[in-house]
Formats: structure tokens, C-alpha cells, sequence
């Protein structure tokens, strides 16, 4: 909501002379139509829509049409930067500060999610025991390339970027770390099932979320640039209880205190 109010204020910046043309007071007005993250407030990241929304008619419409093309947005600049990713999955720095903050850490989800399904597989099929280990000495090497990028001269945004991209890698190494220890291998063993796992499905050209038996399209709201509270058992229960919940059409309010994961 925080976000679609920016865009508001954003869009009637500066209303239109009478003496115009639709097409030029178009181009003067609107040519800025783009989403701002309320994250970092003094460096703040801003994603341009894919296409121009007009601020016309009945502000439900147009609002609804601002929704909309956030979906759209996000949906193409996240095939695109999966499209991208680098064949060098260890020197990703161009990567990682070419496309919007939310892409970057769903496009991350799902290759992570692909290189633990591979490794999985290699060892069920009997072609790599030891496949799991070294996506764990991968990901290890992995956050300790961005480590090392995080100390190196960055911008406000490009530092909160990667101090989430490092909470979340964080928390799939530990999850890969007890799948070596629970002897994972099969991609049907409940301790692989219960994990929140991306999916980018070709069939459907489409980003999914699976837990358990659950499977979700991605939603593509728009979250801006911000931080990530780190991951715990307890939030990985959350993820599951509330998925579950969906699954059955029904719904979900966490509670307790705030901030600890």
C-alpha cells in the first residue's frame, strides 16, 4: 500500500497545461510511471513499469491498472534476470546490481532451489554420493564471495540488497547442511517437501512456490529494497503452518513478538 501511494504521488507530480495535446501532456506527466521502495529512505531503488498507465477516469480504474502492471513489471524483469544469471554462479557483482532488488533474491531462491533438486537427484540415481557436500562447499564459497563484496565501496541500496541475499543464502546452506546430515535422497523426503522451494516452470513461463503439497504462483507484489530479519526453525514452521492453511482455502495471522525471526 505504501508503495502504490508513492507511485500516486509520483504520477500527478505536475498536472498537465490545458494548452497541451493528450500526447504531450502524456509524455510530460507521465513519462516518470514508475514503482519507488519506501527502502532505504535515503537511497531508495525505483523499477520502471514495463508500460505507460494513464492516472484517467474513476481512481478505482486506474488504480487497479497501476496493480496490475506492477504484476506484469515484476513477472518480466524476474524471467529477465533469470535469463541472465551468470554461467559463473561465483562472481555474480554485475549481476546482482543490474536488475531490482526483489528479482535478484527470487531469481537466487530458484537457482538455489534447482542446484539442491540436481544434487538430490545425482545422488538418488546413484551417479554422485557425495553431489550434496559439494553444493554445500558451493554455497559456502558463494557467501563468502559476497562477504567480501559486502566491504568493498557500495551504495546505501546496493548494501541492503546484499545483506538480505546474505540472510537467505545463510539459511539455505544450514538447510542443505541437514540434509547431509539427515541423509537425504530423495526428492519425496519430508525433510526436502517441507522447505519453501522457487520454481521458475517453463510449461507455464511462470515463477512457483512449493511447500509440502502446496504450490502457489508467485504474486508478484511489490516489496521494494529492504532488509531480512534472519530465518529460524520457528519461521520455517510459520512458512508451513500458513501454506498449509491456503492450501485448504483458509487463512493465517501469526502473532507474537516482533522481530525475532
Amino acid at each position: 500500500n505504501n508503495h502504490l501511494i508513492l507511485i500516486f504521488f509520483l504520477m500527478i507530480r505536475r498536472p498537465p497545461r490545458s494548452t497541451q495535446s493528450r500526447s504531450s501532456a502524456a509524455s510530460d506527466v507521465y513519462k516518470r510511471q514508475a514503482m519507488i521502495s519506501a527502502e532505504p529512505e535515503i537511497d531508495p531503488e525505483e523499477v520502471n513499469f514495463s508500460e505507460s498507465v494513464f492516472a484517467e477516469g474513476p481512481v478505482e480504474h486506474w488504480l487497479l491498472q497501476i496493480q496490475e502492471m506492477m504484476v506484469k513489471t515484476l513477472r518480466d524483469t524476474t524471467r529477465r534476470t533469470l535469463n541472465k544469471y551468470p554461467q559463473d554462479a561465483l562472481d555474480r557483482k554485475q549481476w546482482l546490481f543490474s536488475f531490482p532488488a526483489q528479482c535478484i533474491l527470487v531469481v537466487d531462491q530458484i537457482m538455489w532451489t534447482a542446484g539442491v533438486t540436481d544434487a538430490i537427484n545425482q545422488i538418488e540415481q546413484g551417479k554422485n554420493k557425495k553431489a550434496l557436500e559439494q553444493f554445500f562447499d558451493f554455497s559456502q564459497e558463494q557467501i563468502t564471495k559476497m562477504v567480501s563484496l559486502v566491504r568493498s565501496p557500495l551504495t546505501t541500496g546496493q548494501r541492503t540488497l546484499l545483506g538480505a541475499l546474505i540472510v537467505l543464502d545463510v539459511h539455505g546452506r544450514d538447510v542443505v547442511k541437514n540434509l547431509i546430515q539427515g541423509k537425504i535422497a530423495s526428492l519425496n523426503d519430508f525433510e526436502w517437501t517441507k522447505q519453501f522451494r522457487y520454481y521458475w516452470e517453463t510449461d507455464i513461463d511462470d515463477c512457483t512456490v512449493k511447500q509440502t503439497n502446496t504450490r502457489f504462483l508467485y504474486g508478484y507484489e511489490y516489496l521494494g529494497n529492504g532488509p531480512r530479519l534472519v530465518i529460524t526453525p520457528l519461521t520455517d514452521k510459520c512458512y508451513m503452518t500458513l501454506t498449509g492453511a491456503l492450501h485448504l482455502n483458509y487463512g493465517g495471522a501469526p502473532a507474537g513478538p516482533a522481530g525475532t525471526g
